[in-house]
């Protein structure tokens, strides 16, 4: 699947408001590429992920808790940024993004495939938006 510069676009506004942070389609990959705002945008959507699940008797499996325990300050090729890559990784199945659409972790700490990690976040504003979070 091909990310078009447009939902790129999207997903910085998007993130960004939620994160309170300025992000755009040059800083996307190299502000979240330690995993720190990914883990903390998790924690974001858990909330309405709560209250969905709070509010709805179908609402099947979701994730219980955001990712625990990330480090907040790392290098971006440290063993703890990977740590955080697969922790929000694993939140994401959680909240059922499709395997197809779940970025390996050397997608972005390798910076092997950016948009794979760009697909990943479009999957989750999706799932976030089926759970009830305001989409902008």
């Amino acid at each position: 699947a091909v990310v078009s510069t447009q939902s790129t676009g999207k997903l910085c506004v998007w993130m960004g408001g939620i994160l309170d942070e300025k992000l755009n389609r040059e800083n996307l990959i190299p502000q979240i590429r330690n995993g720190v705002l990914m883990c903390k945008l998790a924690a974001e959507v858990q909330l309405s992920v709560d209250d969905y699940v709070s509010s709805n008797d179908d609402a099947g499996i979701l994730p219980k808790k955001g990712p625990q325990n990330f480090s907040q300050e790392c290098g971006n090729r440290s063993m703890e940024a990977r740590e955080n890559v697969m922790k929000f990784l694993t939140w994401a199945r959680e909240l059922r993004v499709p395997e197809s659409s779940i970025f390996s972790p050397d997608d972005l700490l390798k910076l092997k495939g950016k948009m794979n990690v760009v697909n990943t976040l479009l999957a989750v504003a999706r799932r976030a938006k089926e759970c009830g979070m305001a989409a902008d």
